[in-house]
């Protein structure tokens, strides 16, 4: 993948990370909260999520336990790196 690719990447996630926070702003009651589950590698947080979350603030992070999540079945990138945060509506 060259340098262009990366960068169109960067920003489609980016984008989809942000519509994903307004439509669940729209959605979220205020006493509601966002799980959402990230790599902690680096190219992740230059999406820079908790930019990404306006209407609501950072509870917790923590590392992401898949037993926790009965059916949870890992995709695409290493589990043992994904960290789980934790947001509540403001």
């Amino acid at each position: 993948m060259d340098l262009e690719e990366k960068r169109g990447n960067m920003i489609n996630n980016k984008k989809l990370l942000k519509d994903f926070f307004n439509e669940a702003n729209r959605l979220v009651n205020k006493e509601g909260k966002v799980i959402l589950s990230l790599s902690t590698e680096d190219y992740v947080k230059r999406w820079k999520p908790q930019e990404q979350a306006v209407g609501f603030t950072l509870e917790c992070k923590k590392m992401f336990d898949s037993k926790n999540f009965q059916g949870y079945e890992h995709k695409m990138t290493q589990k043992d790196l994904q960290a789980q945060w934790e947001m509540e509506k403001v």
